[in-house]
């Protein structure tokens, strides 16, 4: 399947950290660039590409992913966990969100965090829930990291409003916030990223669980 995945891209990814840092660098002068010259359609799809990145490195943190390169959900070790936590232990039969998609990313990293806030309820009853509850409680702000997924939320909703729809838009509205809007992604980028920092840095959640543990 993945190999399948792979034939089916048009563009190579990154080979290895040094390709990735080149690429972020490359799209970030590309994004100053575009701010001073107010091409903020281009500014979107790069903020947008940095939060899908930083998300998707929140989860490869959290276990979610087997290695660097996966791009679905394929730990089996800890979907059953994950489940439970949104089902919040209900026993009710949720699925796993596609995490391919932003709103994916963002449910399993809101649901984490609000277990976290809610101190941690059944954590007793796996190694990988009792690990995380150590890694966020040390690592993260809860309370820091819903207020800033309800913020990115409400700014994908504008951001898909300005892609999907543009050219049904009244100009005064559309360039009321545009400027503002598109500088909030990237500010909104950065403050995942220390994040995902914080979870890398002090966590060993993916140790613990076996898993290769590379830069992302």
């Amino acid at each position: 399947m993945a190999a399948e995945k792979n034939k089916s891209r048009k563009i190579s990814p990154d080979k290895d950290n040094y390709d990735k840092m080149m690429t972020y660098k490359e799209m970030i002068e590309k994004r100053n660039t575009a701010i001073e010259n107010e091409c903020y359609f281009e500014v979107f799809i790069i903020n947008y590409a940095m939060l899908e990145d930083r998300l998707r490195s929140y989860l490869y943190y959290l276990g979610c992913l087997k290695s660097r390169t996966s791009y679905k959900f394929d730990n089996e070790i800890i979907e059953k966990d994950l489940l439970a936590l949104l089902a919040d232990f209900s026993g009710k039969e949720v699925k796993m969100p596609d995490i391919s998609t932003i709103s994916g990313k963002i449910a399993i990293i809101k649901k984490v965090n609000q277990w976290a806030i809610n101190n941690f309820p059944n954590n007793e009853t796996s190694n990988y829930l009792k690990i995380l509850a150590e890694c966020i409680d040390l690592n993260a702000d809860s309370m820091q990291m819903l207020d800033i997924l309800e913020k990115l939320r409400d700014w994908c909703d504008y951001r898909n409003e300005v892609i999907h729809s543009l050219l049904n838009k009244n100009l005064e509205s559309l360039y009321k916030e545009l400027s503002l809007r598109a500088d909030e992604g990237f500010v909104l980028a950065r403050e995942i990223d220390k994040a995902v920092r914080k979870l890398k840095n002090n966590g060993n959640i993916r140790s613990t669980l076996g898993l290769e543990v590379k830069e992302k």
